[in-house]
């Protein structure tokens, strides 16, 4: 049915038209005053999907329904026919006008374009000096925490949401991936060793998890065993999105790192360096496993600190090899964990084996007289002002830019 200004305007012949009283435009503000709201979008129940018609204030209409409401920028959160709290959205109203727009948000961390989004909810206060937490049992010594659910392509994460954070050393253990969500400063004033909390499972890392004496990748392929099975590879995305650890089982875990101030790594490493693999002799027999990749450590803050002396790492760990004179019973030789610095890690002492990946080589070495080394892992890292500091980084880490939603 056409409203009455339509109609003027088609046939144009008449010498006067007449307002709809429920039309809008940038020249034509709603006059009526219990319509006083300009539906530009129609995309209000009210306005039957016609644009440009005048309504009442929405926050009025849609509050009984205690949901939400949005426009001109505002979000109205409702209680029982009536608002609550109100908000001023940093990126507008969504088209729906049922609350705040928010680009790419799909989590955690979005996953559009290089750009992330970082949300953060009530927060708990934290000061701890050193401790062990458990992902898996969600037992930390502090606060408040929940066991999210896994998500396709990654690991379960254990999220803990607080309002600032400053540690000395930390060993995390268990399954999951650990998140720490927070609205202040993160401070690291030890090693944050990640362990293999989060990292991913054979299926997931297909060719990359390594066998058959071939190290394990993850951003970089492992080591080939030299034989005519070689399982090296690639796995996982540079964005760290979803969030998830290196290959093989000796691959490292994952850390998630988000805050809307800065991080800052005054003494220590934030280890995600994979392990070194091992060799197991009994009598005149034995086996060997291959290197582990490093693993995962997703940064996403306003500003990254690293002191002198400091950083990240993510280099692959050695392979292993067997011993000169066979010992008697049964005994264990580990190759060595990834390293801290820019080079690769080399082997155990007294025999050749697989250099694990580093910043001067990120693939694995080759199997020698031992098993062959992983590849490095994964580090990114987004910032809105970027990284300063004098500390080391290694591998080389993706850059993003990071948008933050304040709630």
């Amino acid at each position: 049915m056409l409203r009455l200004t339509q109609i003027a305007a088609l046939l144009a012949v008449t010498a006067c038209t007449v307002t709809d009283p429920l039309s809008c435009d940038q020249d034509n503000i709603c006059s009526d005053p219990d319509r006083p709201f300009c539906d530009v979008d129609g995309v209000y129940e009210i306005s039957n999907g016609i644009g440009f018609t005048c309504i009442p204030r929405p926050e009025l209409v849609y509050c009984s329904e205690e949901a939400h409401a949005c426009f001109d920028g505002v979000q109205y959160d409702c209680g029982k026919e009536e608002v609550t709290t109100s908000s001023v959205c940093q990126f507008g109203c969504n088209r729906a006008g049922t609350g705040c727009d928010v680009p790419g948000y799909t989590g955690i961390a979005s996953v559009g374009d290089g750009e992330q989004v970082v949300d953060f909810d009530t927060p708990i206060i934290v000061d701890t000096n050193a401790a062990e937490i458990r992902t898996d049992a969600g037992t930390i010594p502090f606060g408040d925490a929940a066991i999210e659910p896994a998500v396709e392509g990654g690991a379960a994460r254990l999220v803990v949401r607080v309002a600032s954070w400053t540690t000395d050393d930390v060993n995390v253990q268990g399954g999951p991936a650990l998140v720490i969500l927070s609205q202040g400063d993160i401070v690291l004033n030890g090693e944050f060793d990640v362990g293999t909390s989060g990292r991913a499972s054979q299926g997931v890392c297909g060719a990359a998890w390594g066998g058959n004496g071939s190290g394990s990748g993850f951003g970089a392929p492992g080591g080939d065993s030299g034989t005519s099975v070689g399982f090296t590879g690639v796995s996982g995305s540079a964005r760290m999105t979803p969030l998830r650890g290196g290959c093989g089982p000796s691959g490292a875990g994952a850390v998630h790192f988000a805050t809307q101030q800065t991080l800052r790594i005054n003494r220590g490493f934030i280890n995600a360096a994979g392990y070194g693999g091992t060799s197991t002799v009994s009598g005149f027999d034995g086996r060997m496993t291959a290197g582990g990749s490093g693993g995962g450590v997703l940064i996403e803050a306003d500003k990254l600190e690293i002191a002198r002396g400091s950083g990240i790492t993510a280099n692959g760990g050695s392979g292993a090899c067997l011993p000169v004179i066979s010992p008697s019973g049964n005994q264990t030789f580990p190759g060595n964990r990834g390293s801290k610095e820019l080079g690769v890690t080399e082997g155990p002492d007294a025999c050749v084996a697989g250099v694990g990946g580093g910043g001067g080589s990120p693939v694995g070495g080759d199997k020698a007289e031992g098993s062959a080394g992983g590849g490095v892992g994964r580090i990114r890292i987004n910032t809105a002002d970027g990284w300063t500091g004098e500390g080391l980084i290694t591998p080389r880490p993706s850059l993003g830019t990071l948008y933050l939603q304040y709630q």
